[in-house]
Formats: C-alpha cells, structure tokens, sequence
C-alpha cells in the first residue's frame, strides 16, 4: 500500500500523489504505493534525490544526471540532457536547479505554468537559484538572494509568495511590503 516502505534505512523520502519513493542507504531508488503507467518502477543506479509528481517520479543521479519516470503525456519526464543539483517534480511539469544556478523546467502547460507553446519548456526567471519546488500549475525558486520567485498560474495566490516573508518577491513585480506590525 501507499503507507508501507520497503524495509530499510532511507537518506531521502518524497511522496506524490498516490505513491512514495526514497533513496536507500545503497544510493539505490525504491517505490512503493500505487503504480499507475509505471510510476513505481524506478530507474537502477546510484541516485541523491527522489521527487514524486502526480503521475511521474525523477530521481537526480549522482553524477548530476535527472532520470524521470511514469506518464510521460505532457512531456514530464523528457529531462534535459544538463547537470542538476535539485529536481522537483509537480503534477504535470517538472524543474530542477542546474549546477550554475539556473532553473530548468519540462512539461505541461497548465494555466500558463509551463506553457505548451514552449513545447513543454517552462519560463522561469533568469538569476540564480539554490532551490526549486514545482506544484500543480506554478512552481517556485529560492535565489541565492533569499528572495522567492514564482511563476505560472496564481489562482489563489498560489504563485504570489505571502507578505509574512519579508524576503519574499514575486516575479517581475519588485519586493514584497513588509508584512503588517
């Protein structure tokens, strides 16, 4: 079931939709929960980070390389041939920050997240970044200023960082006010 890991010790869990995976102490990727268009058949290898999205899983190798998995309908799991240090699979799309900063991202188009007329390919913002977190139809990044971007749709203010974060911005729209004393 969607509850019960392999057994094991694990350095790295993640969870999507109706399954979980983790990176075991053999560097080795192992899935467990529902698996729908082989979501829980994981690549062989040695890997350092797991991420789970609806219907797809990537796991980012040792060497840098991203290895995706799972419904590939709306070009998810078409990593780019590039190094990466973090990946984070949404629902449809998937990004990952490459070793000079910059974030990369492939798949759907959903309300403008990652848009189709792009080929998958989504628009992030230009600049460095340390982290990404990719969700249903936006995503967002950590620069290495602190500051968050996000981009894609914004229905309820999903891509619009809270005022609570002082630190927070939202793409192309300045630092956000000082939240409320």
């Amino acid at each position: 079931g969607e509850t019960t890991p392999p057994p094991g010790t694990f350095k790295h869990v993640a969870s999507g939709a109706n399954r979980s995976c983790a990176i075991s102490d053999q560097d080795a990727v192992l899935c467990w929960g529902e698996s729908r268009e082989e979501q829980s058949a994981p690549p062989t290898g040695a890997f350092k980070q797991v991420s789970v999205g609806g219907k797809h899983a990537c796991a980012l190798a040792m060497d840098g390389q991203v290895q995706c998995w799972g419904d590939a309908k709306f070009q998810q799991t078409a990593a780019p041939a590039a190094k990466f240090v973090q990946i984070s699979a949404g629902t449809r799309h998937t990004c990952g920050v490459q070793e000079d900063g910059s974030v990369v991202c492939w798949g759907a188009g959903t309300a403008g997240a990652q848009g189709f007329p792009n080929f998958g390919q989504a628009s992030p913002p230009s600049g460095k970044f340390t982290q990404v977190a990719a969700g249903e139809a936006h995503s967002c990044a950590m620069g290495s200023d602190g500051y968050v971007h996000c981009w894609g749709s914004d229905t309820g203010g999903r891509a619009t960082p809270s005022l609570a974060f002082a630190a927070a911005e939202q793409l192309g729209q300045g630092p956000a006010p000082e939240a409320p004393k």
